[in-house]
């Protein structure tokens, strides 16, 4: 990767490739379009807005998704941890490997 120089070096923030921006764009359109939907459907609907107001407080859908976002977190965290020491083992396999067959030599 090359950077230019410069504080704000726009080529960096908006190249394609090597960037997460343009697969993630389409996503934030759809949410951001759905909160403005949602704050519109708020300024004309009471019923909307006593709805809203009533999930807001009600903090079971946070906790439900707490629960599901730190378990999703941990098992990344576990699946990368297991594959992290399966590295470090066949690295250390390998040496052990190179080591027997320069003895040899």
């Amino acid at each position: 990767i090359r950077y230019g120089k410069g504080m704000f070096n726009l080529r960096t923030l908006l190249r394609i490739r090597g960037s997460c921006f343009f697969k993630s764009f389409p996503a934030s359109i759809v949410v951001g379009a759905l909160g403005f939907v949602f704050k519109l459907s708020c300024k004309w609907d009471k019923d909307a807005e006593n709805f809203f107001t009533n999930v807001l407080t009600d903090n079971s859908a946070y906790s439900s998704l707490s629960v599901l976002m730190g378990f999703l977190i941990i098992f990344r965290t576990q699946q990368s941890y297991g594959r992290y020491w399966d590295g470090a083992k066949y690295i250390k396999d390998m040496q052990a490997e190179i080591f027997i067959t320069g003895s040899n030599l």
